[in-house]
């Protein structure tokens, strides 16, 4: 955050994105409650409106631990989706509270993964529920919520099925050494890949990037093949310096065996 809240274009302070920096935007920030404020949704780093989403969801995880042990997977799911849309719509889209069903899917997953319940339907529902998200949004006008539950689904069926079948390529092809190793460090990269993207988006945006101002096409290949890597790269180092040094032994030990094999 401090490396987002010092980075400036002009004279005054401001963010990457050239939102002017406040107090207010800084101690939201801190308390991870900014996506709960409209302007500052997306101020300092992009990405961080969802680690304060996530943190409010573990604050309430002890208590869908309880409703799940208790009430079974379908109460809790009902709950959640009732309480997370309703906060969601009463608010006019506030905090993106419609993530905490989202996060009850997950919990449905990771349960379907290391149970043999549902097994023989795991890899038709994947496939039904990825074509459904294909489907809908070549809707006009088609709900991102919708979407979003679709694209859950989508996700902790297919986690619960690989899980299940590891001999199955698709964990192959996840599994592959190059993947693997930027797994290691793939949170830093979370975290710092739209530091490079913004500063060639606001350039190509300020008409100062030639032939990628006037084409989409030659845009995105200066993005995947030129700008990618710079994050990539970026992402690690960060890794190195503030994520590294407090891994375990074990796990750094995994991560130099990954990078070798790159």
């Amino acid at each position: 955050m401090l490396v987002a809240a010092f980075y400036s274009y002009k004279s005054h302070p401001q963010d990457y994105l050239g939102n002017p920096l406040s107090w207010s935007m800084i101690v939201s920030h801190l308390l991870l409650v900014q996506n709960w404020i409209p302007s500052q949704l997306t101020t300092l780093d992009r990405p961080f409106w969802t680690i304060a989403v996530e943190c409010q969801i573990y604050v309430l995880f002890p208590l869908l631990v309880l409703l799940w042990r208790y009430g079974g997977r379908w109460l809790t799911l009902a709950v959640g989706f009732v309480v997370a849309h309703g906060v969601f719509y009463a608010t006019h889209y506030g905090g993106n509270a419609n993530f905490l069903f989202l996060f009850v899917v997950g919990m449905l997953g990771a349960e379907l993964a290391f149970s043999h319940q549902l097994r023989r339907w795991l890899g038709p529902a994947t496939l039904l529920t990825v074509v459904a998200y294909l489907v809908f949004i070549q809707r006009p006008g088609s709900s991102f919520v919708i979407a979003d539950i679709l694209v859950a689904l989508s996700a902790a069926f297919l986690m619960a099925y690989l899980t299940q079948h590891r001999d199955h390529w698709g964990n192959k092809v996840l599994g592959a050494k190059p993947l693997a190793w930027i797994g290691t460090f793939s949170y830093s990269l979370y975290l710092v890949h739209s530091f490079p993207e913004v500063i060639v988006e606001r350039w190509i945006l300020a008409s100062k990037g030639g032939i990628f101002a006037d084409s989409n096409r030659n845009a995105a290949i200066l993005m995947i093949f030129v700008v990618s890597p710079i994050a990539i790269a970026a992402s690690y180092g960060f890794h190195l310096v503030f994520e590294r040094p407090f891994l375990t032994q074990k796990r750094k030990e995994a991560e130099q065996r990954l990078a070798a094999r790159v």
